[in-house]
């Protein structure tokens, strides 16, 4: 659950005030801030750092982090120790399990004074624990983070299969 105690359905629509795409340059600062926290998220998991004081999973990501996960590679999970847990597994199963950014898009929403970011990650893992080792698969990750006291956390992530064929990295 979020800092405002809202969820992601129900309320939370009705209540909105205003959606709107990244494109002010202060919309655009916060969708960059975000991204960077999203890109350094998978940064940290294919390098291996999995400790919960670590940027960025401290301050950036909730103890309470949500993960649901439509593919078998990760588990749904319901703590950011529950989660670095079973990438933890993952990539000590998977050794050269490794995830690529291809590309980020931010859809920003204000609720009176608060301040949401949707971050949709487009991304190719490879070697991982569903598919061979050569192979890729393309997924699509949506982080739900809120500004809380002037930093960005991330209360909410979920996966979902990306568009396109599972290929070999190339």
């Amino acid at each position: 659950m979020n800092p405002h105690g809202r969820t992601s359905t129900g309320t939370l629509l009705q209540d909105q005030n205003i959606t709107f795409a990244s494109t002010t340059p202060p919309d655009q600062k916060a969708a960059a801030t975000v991204e960077t926290i999203a890109r350094a998220c998978y940064q940290s998991l294919n390098d291996r750092k999995f400790d919960v004081v670590d940027y960025p999973w401290t301050p950036h990501i909730s103890p309470s982090f949500e993960m649901s996960n439509a593919q078998a590679m990760r588990l749904t999970t319901t703590s950011r120790a529950a989660m670095l847990e079973n990438f933890k597994a993952i990539a000590a199963e998977h050794p050269n399990c490794h995830i690529e950014v291809e590309s980020c898009s931010t859809v920003l929403h204000k609720y009176g004074k608060e301040l949401k970011a949707d971050v949709y990650v487009n991304t190719r893992g490879g070697a991982g624990p569903v598919y061979e080792e050569g192979l890729v698969r393309k997924t699509v990750t949506i982080f739900e983070f809120w500004l809380v006291e002037g930093v960005w956390v991330g209360y909410k992530g979920t996966a979902i299969d990306g568009m396109g064929e599972d290929r070999s990295f190339n």
